[in-house]
Order: structure tokens, then C-alpha cells, then sequence
């Protein structure tokens, strides 16, 4: 009795279409771009550093504070009593005028090391963990969006992948994810950096609503190095490389920004360093704007000035509009463009 011959085996994929097949679609191309970012040198390097500054600064906060013993508090009372006398003899003025002039000296400025205020540390430290990252951040958008067009890895990729909006999208989407967790880990640290100050080295007693605006603080300032992140990955997308794309962030905040600045006032509500000042500042900032009025001979007078305030809102969203225009120029533009 003969055997059946066996099934004849499926014929192996092509080398060609298992790479294909490995890179194209969202999850696929996701998975690539985050393997590309934790091979990044630079990416690790530049996190890297921003953590260490994060230790370093810290570090020296541990010296520079200290809580203070009764001979301090004494020897720093008598010190302020005798400024304040010093300074009660030099003001000349109406009776109650040298006693006003003299009674903001603060107890703090005669401690050999003052103490690290919970109330204002930690805000103050946010603020600065939130500056620093989107720093970055920054750095971090621009490489990945100019490092690939000049190693031709993203023509590369275009090649497996045709649909080039999916690519830069998808791309975009995973150093906005990179971006939240690196801002959510450096608050969180900073945080626990923060409350090892003030139990060691200060005081914490917080008046009410501290925590919830603590962490207002710290969620703007997540929400600003995404947009950091953004703004750099598209910035050098359009560019096609990492340093002009660089030269051209300074070049704008350095010169550009400061020039419009001081020649056309009005258009500081609308400037990025502004804005971000807006983001981040508990309850926005106010900018003083001229505003001119007509004189009796039509001569015009800008004398008079106008209050602009600039919220939280109003700030975090004027800045994400400009990522977002930014990102659809970026992705229409590298959609069109020639690869060559």
C-alpha cells in the first residue's frame, strides 16, 4: 500500500515583503519609531543631562539651605533690628514715613543659610523643571525631524512605506508620547526632589489649594514640552536639517522676537516668549500695551496704556494652534516634495 504524498510547503515570504510587511501600518511604524528614538544616541544623552541638571541643581539647594537654630534666629533678629535702625536714620520724610521704608526687610536676608519654603520651592522648581525640559524636548523634535532626511533613512522609509502623512503622523505621535512620559517623570522627580528639601532642609506649611495648583503648574509645563517637541520635529521637517533648523529657533527667538518687541509693541500678546510666560505663570501674565490717542492738533499720543492679560488659556492655546498649522504644513509639504 503506497503512502499519500505529503502537502507540498507554503512557499517562504520574500525577504522584500517580510521587511515591507515589518515596517508598514500604524503599530508597525509606531514600534519602529520608538526602537529609532531608544537607539538615538543623541536622545539618551540629551535625557540623560536633563535628569543629571535636575540632581546637580539639587544638590546644591541641599547646601544652600538649612533650617535654622535658635542661635540663628537670634543672632538674625538682632542683625535685622540694627539694619532697621540704620535705615530709620537715613530717611528723611514726614513722621511714619522711615517706619514704612524700612519694615520690608525680611528676617530671611540675615540667616547664614535660609530655610527651603515648600510653599514657594516647589512651585518655583516646576516652573524651572517645566523650562529646562521643553528645552529639551526641543533639541529632541529637532533631531528626529532633521537627523533622518540627512542620513536618508526617511527616504528609506518612504519606500516601504508610500503613504508619507501616515509616516510623519505616526512619527509625530510617538515623540508626543516620549515627550508626556520624559515631562510627567521629570515633575514627579522634581516633586519627590522638592519634599526631601523641605522635610530636611526647610518647612512645609502649605495654605490651602496648594496642591492643586502645584499641579496645574506641572501639567502646563508637560503640555509646554510637548509643544516644544512638536514644534522642533515639524521646524525640521520643513528644513530637512537638524542644525539650520537650530539656527533658525535662535534666530527667531534671539532677534526676531525681541526686535518686534521693541519696534511694534502690539504685537506682544502674540510672541512666543509671552506666551509661554502666559502657560506657565499661575493665572496668566499682564502685558502693558501703548495705546494711542488722537492730540488736539491730530498729533498722536502714546502716553496712555492699555492692560493685555494673557491666561493660561489663552496662552497654552495660541501656542498649540501654531504647532498644530505647523505640523499640517510640515506633513502637506513633505507629502508633495521631491525626495532627491
Amino acid at each position: 500500500m503506497t503512502e499519500a504524498p505529503a502537502p507540498a510547503a507554503a512557499p517562504a515570504p520574500s525577504p522584500r515583503r517580510r521587511v515591507g510587511a515589518a515596517v508598514t501600518g500604524p503599530p508597525r511604524l509606531a514600534r519602529a519609531e520608538v526602537l529609532r528614538l531608544r537607539s538615538r544616541r543623541l536622545v539618551i544623552g540629551l535625557l540623560a543631562l536633563g535628569f543629571a541638571v535636575l540632581l546637580l541643581v539639587t544638590g546644591i539647594a541641599f547646601t544652600q539651605h538649612a533650617r535654622p537654630t535658635a542661635a540663628d534666629l537670634a543672632a538674625a533678629r538682632t542683625a535685622q533690628q540694627v539694619q532697621i535702625a540704620d535705615c530709620q536714620a537715613h530717611v528723611v520724610g514726614p513722621s511714619g514715613a522711615s517706619d514704612q521704608a524700612c519694615a520690608g526687610i525680611p528676617l530671611d536676608a540675615f540667616l547664614p543659610h535660609s530655610p527651603f519654603l515648600a510653599t514657594q520651592g516647589l512651585p518655583a522648581g516646576a516652573t524651572a523643571v517645566a523650562g529646562g525640559f521643553a528645552v529639551l524636548l526641543l533639541l529632541v523634535g529637532l533631531t528626529t525631524g532633521g537627523a533622518d532626511w540627512s542620513a536618508h533613512t526617511l527616504t528609506v522609509l518612504f519606500t516601504w512605506e508610500p503613504r508619507r502623512a501616515r509616516v510623519v503622523l505616526t512619527r509625530a505621535g510617538v515623540l508626543l508620547g516620549l515627550a508626556v512620559l520624559l515631562g510627567v517623570t521629570a515633575q514627579v522627580v522634581w516633586t519627590g526632589l522638592g519634599a526631601l528639601l523641605a522635610t530636611s532642609r526647610g518647612t512645609w506649611g502649605l495654605p490651602s489649594g496648594f496642591w492643586p495648583q502645584l499641579l496645574g503648574i506641572q501639567a502646563r509645563g508637560v503640555l509646554l514640552g510637548l509643544l516644544a517637541a512638536a514644534g522642533g520635529y515639524c521646524l525640521a521637517l520643513l528644513v530637512r536639517n537638524t542644525g539650520a533648523a537650530l539656527g533658525i529657533a535662535f534666530v527667531y527667538l534671539a532677534i526676531v522676537e525681541n526686535a518686534l518687541r521693541g519696534f511694534l509693541p502690539a504685537t506682544r500678546p502674540y510672541l512666543l516668549a509671552e506666551n509661554i510666560a502666559g502657560l506657565l505663570t499661575p493665572g496668566g501674565i499682564t502685558i502693558p500695551m501703548p495705546s494711542r490717542t488722537p492730540g488736539p492738533v491730530g498729533v498722536f499720543s502714546t502716553s496712555t496704556l492699555t492692560v493685555v492679560h494673557l491666561s493660561n488659556l489663552r496662552a497654552g492655546g495660541w501656542l498649540a494652534l501654531g504647532v498644530i498649522a505647523l505640523l499640517a504644513l510640515a506633513t502637506e509639504i513633505t507629502r508633495r516634495r521631491d525626495l532627491t
